[in-house]
C-alpha cells in the first residue's frame, strides 16, 4: 500500500508539476542538429552507428529533468559528476541490449506522454487523499449515532457507488463458485 505523505499538498507550482511539451521541447533542444555537408543515406543503407555514450548521456538527463522537479532533494543527490559516472555505467548495458533512445521513444512516445503528465501528480493527489481522510476521521467522533452521516463533515458515497459495489461483490461470489 502507498504510504501517504503528511505534508500538505503544494500548489501545482510548487510540487513542480511540469507541462511535458516543456519537457519534450528540452529533448527536442538538445538534439544534434543535423550536418547539412552529412551525406544522405540511400534507401536501404546502413544507420550510423549509434553514440551510446551520447545516448546514455541523454537518457539520464531526461531522468533527472523529470524527477527533480517532483523531489527536489535529488538534485543535491544527482550532482553533475553522479551522473556522468551513472551514463558511463549506462553504455555497456546499452550496447549489450542495443539500447537507444530513438527505438525507445519511437516505440514508446504515447506511454511516456503519459507518465510525464500524470507521475507530477501523484504527490499532490496523495496529499489531498490523505486530507480528506483526516476530515473523515476528525469528523466521525461528531457523528450522533455510528453510521450516521454529517451532510456538511463527511456525505455518504453515492447511491450508485453503494450499486456498483453490490454488483462487483454479487459478481465475485459467482465467480468463486464456479471455481469451487
Amino acid at each position: 500500500m502507498i504510504e501517504l505523505l503528511d505534508d500538505p499538498a503544494p500548489a501545482p507550482e510548487k510540487a513542480g508539476i511540469v507541462d511535458p511539451s516543456i519537457i519534450a521541447q528540452a529533448i527536442a533542444d538538445d538534439a544534434p542538429a543535423p550536418d547539412p555537408a552529412a551525406p544522405v543515406a540511400a534507401p536501404g543503407a546502413a544507420a550510423p552507428p549509434i553514440d551510446y555514450a551520447r545516448e546514455a548521456s541523454d537518457l539520464i538527463e531526461f531522468c533527472h529533468t523529470l524527477y527533480v522537479p517532483l523531489f527536489p532533494s535529488l538534485g543535491d543527490v544527482y550532482t553533475p559528476e553522479v551522473r556522468q559516472r551513472i551514463a558511463a555505467a549506462a553504455v555497456p548495458v546499452m550496447q549489450k541490449y542495443g539500447f537507444s533512445l530513438g527505438d525507445f521513444f519511437g516505440k514508446w512516445a504515447p506511454e511516456i506522454g503519459l507518465a510525464v503528465t500524470v507521475a507530477p501528480l501523484i504527490p499532490p493527489t496523495l496529499a489531498a487523499i490523505r486530507r480528506d481522510r483526516a476530515v473523515r476521521e476528525n469528523a466521525a467522533p461528531n457523528n450522533k449515532q455510528a453510521g450516521q452521516h454529517d451532510e456538511q463533515k463527511t456525505p455518504p458515497p453515492p447511491a450508485a457507488a453503494n450499486d456498483l459495489l453490490g454488483k462487483l461483490a454479487a459478481s465475485e461470489q459467482q465467480n468463486q463458485q464456479r471455481t469451487d
